[in-house]
Formats: structure tokens, C-alpha cells, sequence
């Protein structure tokens, strides 16, 4: 959820995101301090931009006019918190009042959030209850991402959203970006994607990199591994294309399908198999020792004995 807090007097007011999973401060990471390069902007914005530095400020300009100035948060100029089992991040309002000075452009912020895989509240995967038993399976994966839908928000942030309406945040443009393996086939999605391409890997490498947390200026530059065969997925929406003036809501859902099979799964599957075998085996000399030789002893016994008191019959011609 989204919303810009307003005030009177030419205050720019705040811009506030609400977030439904629990963050903390080393969860949020700020990544406009990539748009410092040349060859990083060239790839977000797909245009050949200047690039001017100023200590928090990164001003990018096509040709003489500016396309947009660029913000470096620092941990003053946001404020986190925590309710209705979710987050709320808000740039505050005198960071937008700095960042607007003597601009005759856009302003932009970028920040990153780290979820884990486990408790990603946007990806879900379903796997088949036999896959242990599989050297390889298939997996789905789907994506469900909300923007200001009102049927899914806690009520305590519906009611703020509603009495801030006429000041709220008007979004125009929605830009959403899937990246995955190549391997992952798409099945479906709310609508067609716009477009796709190939992820190139010498311009996104440093970009996967784990950035400064926000108010952290030494950073953590422990590299992530940016994997091979990756490929982009784009989805978008517009005013234009709504023909309205402003974007209220936006979902995203589609839905992928993989086959998984590796080394460790093939092992997982071999050693099941394995264990199953040693089973069998045991259960059936167990079952042939304790019921079926013990069986055929009795009997063996039982015609023994029968033998030993029948009397002897002489038959006298």
C-alpha cells in the first residue's frame, strides 16, 4: 500500500508505504547509490544519461535537461515501524523538501527489501506429495503481487488510506519486473506481459551486490551470485492505458511451472528406493521364517505324530 501524507502550505507532506510482512532496519537497503554509474543507468533506464554526483544527490540529464534527480536516503530521513503485522516505511517529509529543491525535474528514490525464501509472502511453491520418490519433478511457482487493493488491507490502514483521499500519492505509471530461470515455463498471468528479454549479466552483476543499509555508509559488499540463463519478465500500466487520471490499484499474479532434478534429489530418490529394498527384503524372510516355515513345520509335525499312534492294520487273505 501506498499513500503520500499531505499537509497545507506547500509541504510536500510524506510519502508513506505499508508493507504486510515484519521488517527490520538491516531488512531495508538503499540502491540509488548504483545509479552513480554510467553503465547501471544505461541498463535501468535503457537511454544514454549524464551522471552528476553530489554527495547524497545523483542528477541524471538527457542531453541539457534533467531527467530526474536521484536521492541517497540516509537513516535520518525515513522512519520504520511496525503494526497490523506488517511495516510501515515512510520517507518523511523534509527529505522530499531536499530533494525538490532547485529541481525542475522528477525526483527518484530506490530502496531494496531482503524477504526471505521461506516466509516470501509474494512467491509460493506447490510440490508433489511424491516427490521424494522421483529422481526429477515438477514444480509451481506463482507470483501474487497487490498494490493498493483495498480487499486485502488490515482496516486500520484502509481508514487512513480513506482519510487522506485528497492527498493521496497519484500513481501514474506501474512498472513490475519478474526475473527468473529460463527452465521456468509461464503458464498464466493476469494479463500478457508487455515484454521479455534475456537478463544481461555483465551490466546486473554489480547490481545484485547486497548494498549499504540505509544510514550504514561503509556497506556490506558481500556479492551475491547472479545465476546464468535468467530472463525478465515485464508487466506495466499507465494512465494512459487505464485512460483515466490516475492508476488506483494494481495485482499482478502469474504462475510458473519447473522441473527440478539435481544431483541431491537424484540421491534423496536413490536412497528411498534403497531403504524400501532392505525393507522388502527383511519383511519378506521375516514373513517366510515366522509363518510360512513355522506353518509347514507343524504340519510336518502333525503327520509325524499322527504316524507314531495309528495302530498298524494286517490285512489277511
Amino acid at each position: 500500500m501506498l499513500h503520500h501524507q499531505s499537509s497545507h502550505g506547500g509541504d510536500p507532506g510524506d510519502i508513506v508505504l505499508y508493507l504486510p510482512f515484519t521488517l527490520s532496519s538491516p531488512d531495508i537497503y538503499d540502491i540509488a547509490g548504483h545509479l552513480k554509474s554510467s553503465t547501471m543507468t544505461r541498463g535501468i533506464f535503457n537511454a544514454n544519461l549524464t551522471v552528476s554526483k553530489n554527495e547524497n544527490i545523483v542528477e541524471l540529464k538527457d542531453g541539457d535537461s534533467l531527467f530526474a534527480r536521484v536521492h541517497v536516503l540516509l537513516d535520518s530521513e525515513y522512519l520504520l515501524h511496525s503494526n497490523n503485522n506488517g511495516t510501515t516505511i515512510t520517507i518523511i517529509s523534509d527529505t522530499i523538501k531536499r530533494a525538490l529543491q532547485d529541481c525542475d525535474g522528477n525526483i527518484y528514490f530506490r530502496i531494496r527489501l531482503h524477504l526471505s525464501d521461506q516466509d516470501n509472502p509474494f512467491i509460493k511453491s506447490i510440490h508433489p506429495t511424491d516427490k521424494y520418490f522421483l529422481s526429477g519433478y515438477e514444480t509451481i511457482d506463482y507470483i501474487d503481487f497487490r498494490l493498493n487493493e483495498t480487499r486485502v488491507l488490515p482496516e486500520e490502514i484502509s481508514r487512513k488510506m480513506n482519510d487522506f483521499k485528497v492527498c493521496h500519492l497519484k500513481i501514474k505509471q506501474v512498472y513490475f519486473l519478474l526475473a527468473t530461470n529460463l527452465m521456468a515455463d509461464f503458464i498464466v498471468g493476469h494479463e500478457q506481459f508487455h515484454k521479455c528479454r534475456l537478463l544481461e549479466n555483465d551490466i546486473w552483476k554489480d547490481y545484485v551486490k547486497k548494498p549499504r543499509v540505509i544510514g550504514n555508509e561503509n556497506g556490506d559488499e558481500r556479492s551475491h551470485i547472479l545465476p546464468n540463463h535468467m530472463i525478465i519478465y515485464q508487466w506495466n500500466d499507465t494512465v494512459f492505458k487505464k485512460g483515466s487520471r490516475e492508476i488506483h490499484e494494481f495485482h499482478a499474479f502469474m504462475k510458473f511451472k519447473q522441473r527440478k532434478s539435481n544431483m541431491m534429489t537424484v540421491l534423496i530418490s536413490l536412497s528411498i528406493i534403497l531403504v524400501i529394498a532392505i525393507l522388502g527384503s527383511f519383511s519378506a524372510n521375516y514373513i517366510y521364517d515366522n509363518l510360512y516355515y513355522n506353518s509347514d513345520k507343524r504340519g510336518y509335525d502333525s503327520q509325524e505324530s499322527g504316524n507314531d499312534h495309528t495302530p498298524a492294520r494286517r490285512l489277511n487273505k
